[in-house]
């Protein structure tokens, strides 16, 4: 399971440039989306085109998956998911913080707006092992 990049030749990658960051300027995200492959059957707007694999036509909750039970497969982890039996490994993120509001749909906004600051703790194995009230 891999998160292709933007020129959708390889996965997502710092050393090979085909990543978007949350600290890219305005400028730098724009361009970079303009750039963005779509389709390599698509020549013409008259030509059909596919969704599958198209990183520009992803679903927040396909990218949600993709950070939370996909990475955890690919890494042999029973993990990534609420379940009985499940690793006690947690996440909880502070929806008072702007980046958070409004929130009309919490999965897209833990995608495409949320940072490590709207993070308030941390569990590990039911432990607590970052507080945002620790760290301040």
């Amino acid at each position: 399971l891999r998160l292709p990049g933007i020129d959708g030749k390889a996965k997502m990658s710092k050393s090979l440039g085909n990543c978007i960051y949350l600290s890219d300027s305005e400028e730098d995200v724009r361009a970079k989306i303009m750039s963005m492959f779509t389709d390599p059957d698509h020549l013409r707007v008259q030509d059909p085109g596919k969704v599958e694999g198209n990183p520009v036509l992803l679903k927040a909750e396909e990218v949600f998956a993709w950070g939370t039970k996909n990475a955890a497969r690919a890494f042999g982890i029973d993990a990534g998911e609420i379940k009985a039996g499940g690793l006690a490994d947690a996440m909880l993120v502070d929806l008072n913080e702007p980046r958070m509001k409004p929130c009309h749909h919490l999965i897209s906004n833990l995608v495409y707006s949320a940072d490590s600051s709207c993070i308030s703790r941390v569990f590990c194995e039911g432990r607590e092992v970052f507080s945002r009230a620790d760290a301040i």
